[in-house]
């Protein structure tokens, strides 16, 4: 399991007050008559060093791993989801296709990501839709609007 930092690079973000956050919690749970429940924390996504602070809040409540009903839940879509996730797709391919017909000896990896990033922009503005937003490899994301990508900015 992965902890914050592993997978972000940075530490929690300095307000965070674990036990603060435990003990609302715990409060919380007491008011809906759960603080003595069968309840299911997502193990999967949950950072180790918290494990034993759900425990130490609520001591009567018994914790188990829901990781795989809470996964099983993701899958199930509302129509704007499928919507969106189809949009991201239809994006996706165009983008694809557009590095394809553009991929020859001598273009950078930043050329072929403006051309990526232009041509998903052009899909989703062909659906009508809007906020799409591309990442570069560093995890920036800027926002594409109006079919518009501006070249050489995030590599």
């Amino acid at each position: 399991m992965l902890n914050p930092r592993e997978i972000t690079g940075l530490p929690r973000p300095a307000t965070f007050d674990s036990r603060q956050t435990f003990r609302l919690l715990a409060d919380l749970l007491a008011r809906r008559g759960l603080d003595k429940a069968h309840l299911g924390t997502e193990h999967a996504f949950l950072p180790v060093a918290d494990a034993p602070s759900f425990a130490g809040a609520c001591p009567k409540a018994r914790w188990s791993d829901a990781s795989g009903i809470v996964s099983m839940l993701r899958m199930v879509k509302s129509p704007q989801e499928i919507a969106k996730l189809t949009l991201g797709g239809h994006a996706a391919e165009a983008g694809v296709h557009a590095i394809l017909s553009e991929l020859k000896v001598g273009v950078t990896p930043q050329e072929l990501w403006d051309v990526y990033c232009r041509a998903a922009a052009v899909e989703v503005d062909r659906h009508g839709a809007q906020g799409l937003f591309c990442t570069d490899r560093n995890h920036h994301r800027r926002a594409v609007r109006d079919g518009t990508w501006p070249a050489g900015r995030t590599w």
